[in-house]
């Protein structure tokens, strides 16, 4: 059973109200822009894979490298003002919202977490052993998640200041390697492995119900108010198969709707008032409105993939990682 003592309760969110899946056909795509976001700025933090992450104020994006330098730039003029190189073999897993800690690789036993300014170790936490262990900021930078398995599956919550367990939570099963888990708003945890999804109340270990796909889970996204689930993988439409994104009641697990894309989905993101959910499909990010699911306009890129999307905390940005290693910044 979980334990906390540090936050208030927060409700499980009440599920959706039941109802038919919709299904939204492949629409005719509005032009470039279509007045919604328009190209800033390209930024070119280095070669390879990086992931961008606001801080939590908006007043900068960290670009994620694994392996290699993660950088901070300011937001508007887009300035390196924090660049920490991490020591050999031990790469940076996640960075913290504030811009203040991060968390790296230390050996096949523990993890670090770091000053991200000094470099000084903070704190350091053991696992069970993966040769990577997954890891997660919570959205305000106070706490950390890190799965782990001790005969089961289980999720461990540490305070980031302090590095004390502070809830170690059972439940997740699944006869596949968990392939990804994160922390999102709300105190809650998204757990995929492979076709299957599943939310988590991290102060409750309450789970909702599991949500089941066809063919492997690429990308996911949970609504502000955490009622909401996003989901991208493939699906049969009309005999054939196509890359589709699903809308879920993330709790009851009804499904609320699909629409099918024109290529694979790397990335899916809800703006921060729930309004907008956008998509990395191929090197393009769609927009739609995400209470009529009607698609407000694409961003074109002439990039072969786009491998990540974030919105800045008021909702103004959109930054897009490429799969050429360049970090695109988008303005209303």
């Amino acid at each position: 059973t979980p334990t906390a003592t540090s936050l208030p309760p927060t409700a499980t969110p009440e599920p959706t109200p039941t109802r038919a899946p919709t299904f939204t056909p492949v629409p005719s795509l509005p032009p470039q822009d279509a007045g919604i976001f328009h190209l800033r700025t390209t930024l070119h933090p280095g070669e390879g894979y990086f992931r961008p992450i606001w801080l939590a104020d908006g007043s900068g994006l960290i670009a994620l490298a694994a392996p290699g330098d993660s950088i901070l730039f300011s937001t508007g003029d887009w300035t390196e003002i924090l660049r920490y190189t991490p020591p050999a073999e031990q790469p940076v897993l996640d960075f913290s919202p504030d811009g203040h800690t991060l968390v790296r690789y230390a050996d096949q036993q523990t993890v670090d977490l770091v000053d991200a300014r000094t470099g000084e170790v903070l704190h350091t936490l053991t696992h069970s052993g993966a040769e990577y262990p997954m890891v997660s900021f919570s959205p305000d930078g106070l706490y950390l998640a890190m799965a782990d398995w001790e005969n089961e599956i289980l999720a461990k919550i540490y305070q980031v200041d302090d590095g004390s367990l502070v809830w170690t939570l059972p439940g997740f099963e699944t006869a596949a390697p968990v392939f990804h888990f994160k922390f999102v708003s709300g105190m809650r945890l998204v757990w995929v492995s492979r076709a299957h999804a599943q939310v988590m109340d991290i102060q409750t270990g309450d789970l909702g119900a599991p949500l089941l796909h066809e063919d492997f889970i690429s990308a996911e996204a949970i609504d502000p108010d955490g009622k909401r689930l996003a989901t991208a993988a493939g699906g049969m439409v009309n005999n054939e198969f196509v890359p589709l994104i699903f809308l879920w009641d993330a709790w009851s697990g009804n499904e609320i709707a699909r629409i099918p894309a024109t290529s694979y989905i790397n990335s899916l993101a809800f703006s921060p008032d729930g309004l907008l959910l956008i998509a990395a499909v191929g090197g393009d990010v769609w927009i739609w409105d995400a209470l009529s699911l009607e698609l407000q306009g694409t961003l074109t890129t002439s990039l072969e993939s786009i491998t990540g999307l974030t919105f800045s905390p008021d909702g103004k940005w959109l930054a897009s990682a490429a799969s050429d290693g360049s970090l695109l910044i988008w303005g209303r």
